[in-house]
């Protein structure tokens, strides 16, 4: 009996035994699982903050603003820039009385310019910038103008027109039209903004205000021009030569006739007429109309044509031609050459400013290293009184300037970072230098 008890208890001992072994066995063998997913995920956590930091991410710190210029001796009184690390191309400046509105096309993202695309800054006279400049449109730039005292911008934005109103830190959507254009043109006159497009078959003015409000069917349109100044016109070209369509405030049809047999390229309406280039085989023909041609000057082709309107006179420029031409029509109808300065080096006359019997032209000129160097020159009759480079190096390109009591505005572009340049912040910035001249 004894044994029988002694038997049963040794085989119950061996079977909780062998329990225990198998249990313990289990838990060992889910820690080990567990040890090694710990491990896995530790490794894979440790490899991946190595491939970070291998290729650390790097953001470029942005300017602080306001912006305070650089103060300059020897002539200069400062210089301020704008720009990221990419590339500035100015736009148009529109100058108002304590300040300018710089519209600039950017395709930075960092330092001063915080967005690529088309941008609005605001520089006072004193060089401060007081906020970052503000992003307008990621479309391509069309026009702009003022109205109402503020800066109007109109854009393509995947064939869509798109007009913006903007200060210096909103800016608002005015009008947009979904257009198959060819060109379009803003326009502000006697109290009204205009949107001017031209398409296949036909053109179109919208008073922003009001809508669609003039509509002139045409097809087989070689030519448009929209005429600068003080009316409302625009000239039409055909196989059979150029017409011009002149309107009133009202936008209706005024003066709707054929005026030339040649292709117009540009016109102006200033002193009780139009001032226009027309394109004659190998010339460039030069005439002023009111109700009948007045005069005609011919002279040979050019790539860049410009006309400075002065008094009842004006100057004239062509340049890329065999010998680049400079040249003034005086208010009594005689011609005075200004031809007797050397200007076989000039690219463009960007703008004209006439003060004191003085004129003074900002251009770009090109030196005998191929460099394009940003220059004011400054003219007393025929003579050449002084040639002001502005940037010593790298490329620039002329851009805007305006003359002071004593001292002169410069706003241009450049890829310098020498000397005055020195805080370029990429490619190519924009920069303000005053300087007495």
């Amino acid at each position: 009996m004894e044994k029988t008890k002694i038997k049963k208890l040794l085989k119950w001992g061996i079977v909780f035994l062998s329990a225990a072994i198998i249990l313990t066995c289990a838990f060992l063998y889910k820690s080990l699982l567990v040890d090694a997913e710990n491990l896995r995920q530790t490794s894979e956590s440790t490899e991946n903050n190595l491939n970070e930091t291998d290729t650390p991410v790097y953001t470029p710190p942005l300017t602080t603003f306001p912006k305070q210029p650089q103060i300059l001796s020897g002539g200069y009184k400062f210089i301020q820039n704008i720009g990221g690390s990419g590339n500035e191309n100015l736009i148009e400046v529109y100058e108002k009385e304590n300040y300018y509105d710089l519209i600039f096309e950017s395709d930075s993202n960092n330092y001063d310019v915080k967005n690529a695309g088309i941008n609005l800054a605001r520089v006072y006279k004193d060089g401060l910038i007081d906020c970052a400049p503000l992003l307008l449109s990621k479309g391509k730039y069309l026009s702009s103008c003022t109205f109402n005292n503020e800066v109007h911008i109109l854009t393509d934005e995947k064939g869509t027109l798109v007009v913006y109103k903007s200060d210096t830190k909103t800016t608002q959507t005015v009008y947009t039209v979904k257009a198959d254009y060819i060109n379009a043109l803003l326009v502000n006159c006697d109290s009204s903004l205009y949107l001017f497009y031209q398409t296949a078959i036909s053109v179109n003015a919208v008073d922003l205000s009001k809508g669609l409000i003039f509509q002139k069917s045409v097809s087989d349109i070689k030519s448009f021009v929209f005429s600068k100044g003080e009316k409302l016109a625009f000239f039409l070209g055909f196989d059979d030569g150029s017409y011009m369509i002149e309107l009133d405030a009202n936008l209706n049809t005024v003066t709707d006739k054929q005026i030339t047999k040649n292709e117009i390229i540009y016109a102006e309406y200033k002193n009780n007429g139009y001032y226009i280039f027309e394109k004659e085989n190998d010339n460039i023909n030069l005439i002023k109309i009111n109700n009948d041609i007045e005069f005609t000057i011919k002279f040979p082709d050019a790539s860049n044509t410009e006309l400075f309107i002065k008094d009842n006179g004006f100057f004239y420029v062509f340049v890329n031609c065999d010998k680049p031409y400079v040249g003034y029509y005086a208010p009594d109808g005689s011609e005075e050459s200004r031809n007797n300065t050397d200007f076989s080096n000039i690219i463009n006359i960007r703008k004209a400013i006439f003060s004191d019997n003085k004129t003074y032209f900002l251009g770009s000129i090109k030196d005998g290293a191929g460099q394009i160097k940003t220059v004011m020159l400054t003219l007393y009759g025929s003579l050449l009184l002084n040639t002001k480079i502005l940037t010593s190096y790298g490329n620039s390109q002329a851009g805007h300037f305006s003359i002071e009591e004593n001292y002169a505005t410069f706003i241009i572009t450049s890829n310098s970072s020498y000397a005055e340049y020195k805080q370029n912040n990429g490619q190519k910035d924009l920069f303000i230098l005053c300087t007495v001249y």
